[in-house]
């Protein structure tokens, strides 16, 4: 029995421990021996309960090591955590799997992080329905640091900036949702930008504000509707980029059927790709059998959005970084089929094809495409390429400052440019959704009957 086994005491000294040979075996404990916690509680008091771990082989993590093989366990006495500790049970959960290697490293397969030094946690034995069994306590991290200067800015400006920009981008969901002269394949997909956008600030907003004091679950809840929103915006501004691609380089006139069909395509893609993302995400999150090694989003860990910008690489910023590269690609193409069209915008007038079920881009209107498309993404993707060389190469938040308040007013320069600028579209809204605006001439006060 381990009982018998001889046991080297030190107290706090992990120099020593390291010290040792390698067929000696480092385990921390809570408490002196002789002594155990009380249940769930920070003080030892004494017990007769043994103190036998169980260790695992660190090639073959399958495998326990015989308790014969083992000849010395080194013991590292006191309580390492300055800011609390947990209990793991995996006899209740699952998710607490553990396995004790023999340089005292506490490996946790389906936890985050996946392993613990010795001065992360300690083991302890208790009397669990009659068994003595020694289970690991984990320590809490400490506390974040209080806020600079410049990051409470950023959490004051941020949310202000979503929620001016709600409003504007409701209007411009109105305007290119409800104007059938407006609803071609690229006014629904510049609608459907809208609306995911939408939905991503209103999340994003109410996070900012309220976000400390959610429950988990809706934390967790509301980590994933914002994923789902923010990749189906960048979706489909790529679908508002081939769409205007198809339209400079085609130059074919479509029936409206024809269009209503290419859109249901864009639809499909912009759509599902996004949902495939949160399903990964979703699984690789919540699944008992994907290892902590691998990254793991960690929704509501310490945040309703990704525990690290690590995490964040391979569900976020990594497919934005390229539908960018993408993107970019495209208006590279665009400007060379535009070579074309802006030598016949000075020769064309604006026509209507005899056929009403005919829709054919001119040329000023193919150009007039690409400024809002290239205006589009010049906001939102140089934007979120700041983003991503702010995650490549961090630095100082204030640094930042300026591109966050940018990000966060999006919906009032998408007004701007797609309702305000564009003549067409601001008639059409006036006289369709303010009709009230539409031959007002000014009246004089009436007097009340005497």
């Amino acid at each position: 029995m381990m009982s018998t086994l001889s046991l080297l005491v030190y107290v706090c000294s992990i120099s020593l421990v390291l010290g040792q040979d390698e067929s000696s075996y480092i385990v921390p404990k809570c408490c002196a021996i002789g002594e155990t916690l009380v249940e769930q509680g920070e003080s030892c008091i004494r017990s007769n309960l043994t103190f036998e771990p169980e260790f695992w082989s660190s090639e073959n993590q399958n495998s326990i090591i015989p308790p014969e093989e083992i000849q010395t366990i080194d013991l590292i006495i006191g309580d390492p955590c300055l800011y609390g500790k947990y209990r793991l049970e995996p006899e209740l959960d699952s998710g607490d799997e553990y396995h004790i290697l023999q340089n005292g490293s506490l490996l946790l397969p389906f936890l985050q992080p996946g392993l613990l030094g010795t001065t992360e946690y300690c083991l302890e034995s208790f009397n669990h329905s009659g068994t003595t069994m020694v289970m690991p306590l984990v320590c809490f991290p400490p506390p974040p640091p209080p806020l600079t200067f410049w990051q409470s800015v950023v959490l004051i400006v941020y949310p202000i900036g979503l929620i001016i920009s709600i409003p504007f981008l409701v209007m411009t969901f109105v305007v290119f949702a409800f104007i059938p002269e407006l609803r071609d394949a690229h006014g629904k997909s510049l609608s459907c930008h809208v609306f995911c956008l939408i939905i991503a600030y209103l999340s994003l907003a109410f996070v900012q504000i309220e976000g400390h004091d959610l429950p988990n679950a809706i934390c967790i809840t509301l980590a994933f509707v914002i994923q789902f929103s923010f990749m189906s915006c960048f979706f489909w501004l790529n679908v508002m980029c081939v769409d205007t691609w198809w339209r400079l380089t085609s130059g074919i006139c479509t029936t409206r059927n024809l269009e209503n069909r290419r859109f249901v395509w864009y639809s499909v893609y912009a759509w599902i790709c996004p949902a495939l993302i949160v399903i990964v995400t979703m699984i690789m999150d919540f699944s008992p059998t994907v290892p902590a090694a691998y990254l793991k989003p960690n929704f509501g860990l310490q945040s309703c959005w990704f525990h690290s910008d690590n995490a964040a690489l391979p569900y976020f910023y990594g497919p934005v970084g390229l539908l960018l590269i993408f993107n970019t690609t495209l208006f590279l193409l665009c400007i060379n089929a535009l070579r074309n069209d802006l030598e016949l915008v000075y020769q064309e007038d604006a026509y209507t094809l005899q056929n009403s079920e005919l829709t054919c881009s001119t040329a000023s209107r193919r150009v007039e495409m690409f400024k809002q498309c290239l205006i589009l993404f010049i906001v939102m993707g140089l934007n979120w390429t700041l983003e991503l060389a702010s995650f490549l190469i961090k630095g100082p938040p204030q640094i930042w400052l300026l591109t966050d308040i940018i990000n966060s007013l999006q919906g009032v320069i998408i007004f701007l440019v797609f309702v305000v600028r564009i003549r067409r579209v601001r008639l059409l809204a006036t006289e369709r959704l303010l009709p009230c605006f539409k031959n007002v001439h000014p009246q004089g006060r009436s007097r009340p009957k005497v």
